[in-house]
């Protein structure tokens, strides 16, 4: 290959990266994203095809630039008065304006390529490449990216390399012709790899500052977690985990001792959602009269004790909250309330002007619990008294409330569409048709508890449905749960839930959304770790029991993860990049401080722990009675390889060397080392030879054999015969010479 083709074509790869990192964190963002890097990608193929054959005028080139120019203020100023379904309602100017910016830089960078090239255009593509990819890393830190990070910065390299070489080639002949295997590319891996592991140090040492003021230029992405702006199933992309931790909680036992046996899917309730309007679910009051009063207490010298006595099995939950980590406060399901009503299961700790304060949690009638209002600081705890297995009390709902609960969308085919799946569920055999009986006003008149577990099971067993963090929209004239409902039929948790919540509203039964987490990571000490890519929703839906009176039932329509990650390689796949991304989340994107302090304390532990256990087991006698013969055994069959390796065979031109080190090794144990060429193997040779008193003819017989070894080995000039008689005698005279002198030493010895 020439060098000018090697040269423009690790640019253009070099570009087309930038391209593709930049477009791959505007998809969210914008919908033209795909479009214009699948038309970025084809001009790249264009203008590397017509590179020094056909380039744009200057009048050209100016009057394009004046239309890229014109388009891109009219499109930004469009964005900014109708921004993207990735944004919130209100959101900083930077950042909606960046991606506009960052199509405006492909769009230049594909300009670019079609104009005459010197030295300074070159260096302004590299400008521009190294720009979009600092936008791209501002405006995502997804773990796809990484990868594609590395990729760009080793063609980069290995372009720059070329540019070095090209550059001095201007002037000269261009039609160099470059070897594949001196093109570079493997050495730019090789050093990319280098300059990488030093970063990853100097990374893992200056771990960043956390402040809000970081934040600013962020995308308001789909991201799992918790968030104040309730549901919008309006919003479509790709859901990206956030395994960054939320919440922290230890779990004691009522003697104080550590709980480890935690149920893996606990549920975590943190906001209540009832109103349902055009895809979107938020929270509206429903109680009447105001919350039942619950005075402002001191903590006891025993901070446990103000919480109400819930009897047997009963455990503690301490958690400690911070307020950049979670936006809602969190409660462990089941949440028990107390037969009285001024006692609530939940008081938080605060530092106030007199020292630690306690402040009890207020209690709605139907069931509500509050947080107080405490003032905004880093960290503060709350506890909490639960029960492993509890049945939810009943609640008086009034009329207010319950018809609340009911109000749904102005769909009618929401209950034409729930009326025919309860007909197919009881010619299934799945509910009886006494089950699906409905009063005059349309509401079922009995089984509601039924119905709705009948209408989860659907949901999570039939197989119609699937679990995704895809979240596409085919029809979008559609409410966003008919569109689920009929056309999509995949989706996370937020869309089963608002489906059946709707569904159930639909037929009478009042429900409301529950969000919160659900999962929790174990830690020595009965701690847990609950990170946002825990995040869930779920419903509860008002049942009525036998003396008439409402309870709150817990359903969860969403299917399992095991749906999507079933399916041999595809879900080993699956779970290998789900566990690259917690990592990239866990110690690059949220790797700041505390994070620095904790790994290495885990490190630490893990290395004593290490010592540990190899100290026990060194002091093992079983350990020694097995692996000492098995060492024995080993170090045998490691003899017995060596000699059995063949000893080098010279070619017969230069079997005189061979003779030589024979009698080195034989008569002066001298023998070159791996790393030395024979010229410094005679060179050392030599010196010690002078060091036994040897005549200087005799001392510089393996110089002389070297030489000859060069001269026919790498010049192909062989010996005549003259020469070999000659260096043969030389070396026979060097065999003879110390086998005298080691004669001699062997006599002065003896008469010592």
């Amino acid at each position: 290959m020439r060098l000018d083709r090697a040269f423009l074509l690790s640019l253009y790869l070099t570009l087309f990266l930038a391209c593709v990192c930049l477009s791959y964190t505007l998809a969210p963002l914008l919908p033209e994203a795909g479009a214009i890097a699948w038309t970025a990608g084809a001009l790249f193929v264009v203008a590397f095809a017509l590179e020094g054959r056909w380039t744009l005028s200057v009048l050209a080139a100016n009057g394009l630039m004046l239309l890229v120019a014109a388009a891109a203020g009219i499109w930004i100023a469009y964005r900014l008065f109708e921004p993207p379904p990735g944004f919130a309602e209100q959101t900083y100017l930077p950042s909606t304006v960046l991606p506009q910016l960052g199509v405006l830089l492909i769009v230049l960078m594909v300009a670019k390529l079609f104009r005459p090239k010197k030295v300074a255009d070159f260096w302004s593509l590299y400008g521009i490449a190294f720009v979009s990819l600092a936008l791209a890393c501002v405006l995502d830190s997804d773990f796809v990216l990484g990868p594609m990070l590395l990729l760009f910065w080793t063609c980069a390299v290995w372009s720059l390399t070329l540019f070095y070489l090209y550059r001095g080639r201007l002037q000269a002949s261009l039609r160099l012709a470059l070897p594949w295997r001196a093109g570079g590319f493997f050495r730019a891996c090789r050093r990319t790899l280098a300059m990488l592991a030093i970063a990853l140090v100097l990374f893992f040492l200056t771990p960043r500052i956390v402040s809000p003021q970081a934040d600013l230029l962020k995308m308001q992405q789909i991201q799992s977690g918790m968030s104040d702006s309730g549901i919008d199933l309006n919003r479509t992309g790709m859901i990206r985990l956030n395994t960054a931790v939320a919440f922290e909680v230890q779990a004691a036992d009522a003697a104080g001792r550590p709980k480890g046996d935690l149920n893996p899917g606990q549920r975590w309730r943190c906001q209540l959602l009832n109103a349902y309007e055009r895809g979107c679910w938020s929270y509206r009051s429903t109680a009447p009269r105001a919350p039942v009063p619950v005075e402002r207490r001191r903590p006891a010298p025993g901070e446990q004790d103000d919480l109400p006595d819930l009897g047997p099995g009963q455990y503690y939950l301490t958690y400690v909250f911070a307020l950049r980590r979670a936006h809602r406060l969190p409660l462990a399901e089941p949440v028990v309330l107390p037969a009285d009503p001024r006692q609530v299961p939940a008081v938080s700790l605060y530092q106030g002007p007199d020292g630690v304060q306690q402040v009890a949690w207020s209690r709605y009638y139907n069931g509500e619990l509050v947080p107080p209002l405490l003032p905004r600081q880093e960290r503060y705890r709350y506890l909490q008294v639960t029960l492993p297995d509890f049945e939810p009390p009943p609640v008086d709902l009034s009329a207010y409330a319950t018809e609340f609960h009911l109000r749904t969308p102005a769909v009618a085919e929401l209950r034409e569409w729930t009326e025919a799946l309860l007909d197919r569920l009881a010619a299934e055999g799945k509910l009886t048709r006494a089950d699906v009986e409905k009063l005059p006003d349309g509401r079922l008149a009995r089984s509601h508890e039924k119905v709705a577990r009948a209408i989860e099971a659907y949901f999570v067993l039939s197989g119609e449905y699937t679990y995704t963090l895809d979240l596409p929209r085919k029809n979008m004239a559609l409410d966003p749960v008919l569109d689920f409902l009929w056309n999509v039929k995949s989706g996370h948790c937020e869309r089963y839930a608002s489906a059946l919540a709707l569904l159930l509203r639909a037929q009478g039964i009042p429900t409301r959304l529950v969000v919160g987490f659900r999962g929790a990571e174990a830690a020595p000490d009965g701690w847990y770790a609950v990170r946002h890519s825990a995040a869930h929703s779920w419903v509860e839906a008002a049942v009525p029991g036998p003396d008439g009176r409402s309870t709150w039932l817990t359903l969860d329509p969403t299917p399992s993860w095991e749906s999507e990650e079933s399916g041999g390689l595809a879900g080993w796949w699956r779970g290998l990049v789900r566990g690259a991304g917690s990592f990239w989340q866990r110690f690059v994107v949220d790797y700041h401080a505390d994070r620095q302090e904790a790994t290495t304390q885990e490190f630490w532990v893990t290395v004593a722990g290490g010592f540990l256990r190899l100290g026990r087991l060194l002091l093992d006698p079983v350990f020694w009675a097995v692996a000492g013969p098995l060492a024995l055994l080993l170090w045998w069959l490691r003899q017995r390889r060596q000699a059995r390796v063949p000893q080098r065979r010279w070619p017969a031109e230069v079997a005189f060397y061979a003779r030589l080190l024979d009698v080195l090794e034989r008569r002066c144990e001298l023998r070159p080392l791996p790393a030395q060429t024979p010229r410094e193997f005679a060179g050392s040779a030599a010196r010690q030879l002078r060091e036994l008193s040897l005549p200087e003819e005799v001392a510089g017989v393996p110089a002389r054999a070297a030489e000859l070894l060069y001269r026919v080995r790498f010049a192909g000039r062989p010996l005549s015969p003259a020469e070999m008689e000659e260096i043969g005698s030389c070396i026979q005279e060097l065999d003879r010479r110390l086998g005298e002198r080691r004669a001699e030493v062997a006599k002065v010895g003896t008469k010592g």
